[in-house]
């Protein structure tokens, strides 16, 4: 993904390679992540994923690597995106819908940590790469809200 991501980007980039995206944002590389910020004047963190992602696809469908430190996160993350899409919309899940969950679920983790370091503001964004198509997208931002209630 390093490689694509430099071809497709005009500006130099630095790299938090993740399990699946299962960073752990824990204070050593929080204090890590704000020093690269800091010393290379970043302005903004995307958070990039493939579509293809053998840990994602693994978390929708058999969990095999269930056993593997750090992945059950993700697990916990996308079977709760599926059983809320399954209920509140009563159809099949979509694989892309749920990377879109998963995603923006860690931008806004991401994207907190960041607000509150005191660090000049950053923005935080995220991308799907499409291996098929060769294309990124932009997470998109479905749910306007965190929350809502049933009456």
């Amino acid at each position: 993904m390093e490689c694509i991501i430099n071809h497709s980007s005009n500006s130099e980039n630095y790299f938090y390679t993740s399990l699946g995206n299962a960073i752990q944002l824990n204070d050593k590389v929080i204090d890590s992540l704000k020093d690269l910020i800091v010393n290379k004047s970043i302005s903004e963190v995307r958070i990039v994923i493939s579509n293809d992602n053998r840990i994602i696809l693994d978390a929708i469908g058999d969990k095999e690597f269930s056993q593997i430190k750090g992945v059950n996160e993700i697990y916990d993350s996308i079977e709760i995106q599926r059983n809320f899409k399954n209920v509140f919309w009563q159809s099949s899940y979509c694989q892309d819908s749920l990377l879109n969950g998963y995603l923006r679920s860690k931008i806004k983790e991401i994207q907190e940590i960041l607000d509150k370091s005191g660090l000049d503001p950053i923005k935080v964004s995220g991308k799907i790469y499409d291996k098929s198509e060769s294309v990124f997208t932009d997470v998109e931002h479905v749910f306007p809200h965190d929350f809502f209630s049933l009456n």
